[in-house]
């Protein structure tokens, strides 16, 4: 989970950068380069992206749970349940907006 946290830091990194200088240090390799670089390149952005979204289908899942646990739930565990939802509510924006960002690069 460390692991993908760091991922989504750096990917809202990159997000966050410049327009203009996003486009240089994300663009693909122009066609007077190695087509093998432009095929590595498609193969890494997809494998982040595939990332990215599988964690926020994650998150939406575990978001969900905890709708139901307040359903079904009262006094301090419905407040506790109520907290970790508002908690995934915020990460899923986060992912969502990270994701969004990403493939408008």
């Amino acid at each position: 989970m460390k692991a993908l946290t760091v991922l989504l830091c750096l990917a809202g990194a990159v997000a966050t950068v410049n327009t203009s200088s996003l486009s240089s240090v994300m663009a693909s390799p122009t066609e007077s380069e190695d087509p093998e670089l432009t095929e590595q390149w498609s193969q890494h952005k997809d494998a982040i992206m595939l990332r990215l979204e599988e964690n926020d289908a994650d998150l939406k899942r575990q978001y969900k749970e905890q709708l139901e646990k307040i359903e079904s739930s009262s006094g301090e565990e419905k407040e506790s349940a109520q907290q970790r939802a508002d908690s995934l509510q915020q990460e899923i924006l986060k992912s969502e907006l990270v994701i969004s960002r990403l493939k408008n690069v």
